[in-house]
């Protein structure tokens, strides 16, 4: 069976954007995400873990979590 896991981080380390995308599948949405974010963050798309959160309004604002892969490792080892 699967279990769900909530894990929460700190919020120091994991910046929020608020990112407008059309609908697409998962996939793609994370990476369309990671380049809607490219201009609003100090680092390369490649360089940073991207979770993309569900729409907040109609018009499809939603936000988009980026952190540092160390950091998002540093987390799933101490699990």
């Amino acid at each position: 069976s699967r279990d769900d896991v909530f894990v929460f981080v700190p919020g120091t380390e994991v910046g929020c954007h608020m990112i407008r995308l059309p609908a697409q599948p998962s996939e793609q949405l994370r990476k369309s995400a990671a380049y809607a974010l490219e201009d609003e963050i100090a680092v390369a798309v490649e360089e940073v873990h991207v979770a993309v959160g569900q729409p907040l309004e109609p018009e499809g604002a939603r936000p988009a979590y980026v952190v540092d892969p160390s950091i998002m490792e540093a987390w799933i080892d101490r699990l």
